[in-house]
């Protein structure tokens, strides 16, 4: 019987192995140990993980997991309304604790793109949306519990094998996407370095130890931007675009007048304790 490693089957899942530990807690996931005391997972527990992430990605939260996997649940929560009305209660209630553990709770129940996408992102939208001072403060401090919960990711994805990829932008009106970008990065199996603020003119030329760039810009590249990208590309860099402009740059190929589309990266987690918070860089 073939057996996998929790790193592996994180990969398979597309999910954080942090994210698997959580399901074990939840009763969800039951791994064997190895002689090391490393987690081993067979393929049922794959198939099984699979499952969970499908509902999970639906917005059913761990609390209702077991129901719904037995079949016994007539009616469970779907959608991330009640994730978005918890975080907003700590807001309303400047209750900055329970915040950044709830952040944290999310980050390690959720996979990175729901959290990213279907809660972070409309949160804030709501947020900032009427420009009341009130509304304002409660964004700044989601913004400062989503920073800290992103540095601890990328501190802990450092332990990684592998060469560094680098996340920066040319040009963007808010510069919390970048660390939302860099926590969806990260969930992907990738040591990500983040430079937090817009650059007119980045040399990537000298990351000589760098093994990809991830370029942010809120819109599609002007002249002088995408003779810049096209150059990166000729002088055979690694360079995926992300943000607005992924979906509209394009290249002209070599002894051709005829433009073509380049491939992109778009187009191609009750409270916490300190133990918990640390498990997000454990191994095994």
């Amino acid at each position: 019987m073939a057996v996998y490693s929790i790193d592996v089957v994180a990969q398979l899942c597309g999910v954080n192995p942090v994210t698997l530990r959580s399901w074990q807690r939840h009763g969800l996931l039951n791994p064997r140990r190895d002689e090391g005391g490393q987690r081993t997972y067979t393929d049922g527990d794959i198939a099984r993980a699979h499952m969970i992430l499908h509902w999970v990605s639906r917005g059913v939260p761990l609390t209702q997991m077991r129901a719904v996997l037995s079949g016994d649940a007539r009616q469970v929560s779907q959608g991330w309304q009640a994730q978005q009305e918890a975080l907003l209660y700590h807001l309303e209630k400047h209750q900055t604790a329970k915040l950044r553990h709830l952040v944290w709770r999310y980050g390690r129940e959720v996979p990175a793109e729901n959290l990213v996408n279907d809660i972070l992102r409309p949160l804030r939208l709501f947020l900032g949306a009427s420009r009341r001072p009130a509304l304002m403060q409660q964004c700044a401090m989601l913004d400062v519990a989503v920073i800290e919960y992103a540095s601890f990711s990328m501190n802990g994805a450092r332990k990684r094998a592998g060469a560094p990829v680098l996340l920066l932008a040319w040009q963007m009106k808010d510069n919390l996407e970048l660390w939302l970008e860099a926590m969806r990065l990260v969930s992907e199996g990738l040591r990500v370095e983040l430079l937090p603020y817009a650059l007119a003119e980045p040399e990537l030329e000298r990351y000589e130890h760098v093994e990809q760039f991830f370029v942010w810009s809120d819109k599609p590249l002007d002249a002088v931007r995408q003779a810049q990208y096209n150059g990166w590309l000729e002088q055979g860099m690694a360079v995926t675009l992300v943000g607005g402009a992924a979906n509209t740059v394009w290249l002209a190929p070599a002894n051709s007048s005829v433009n073509g589309p380049l491939p992109t990266a778009d187009s191609v987690l009750p409270e916490g304790n300190d133990d918990e918070l640390a498990d997000l860089s454990a191994s095994g």
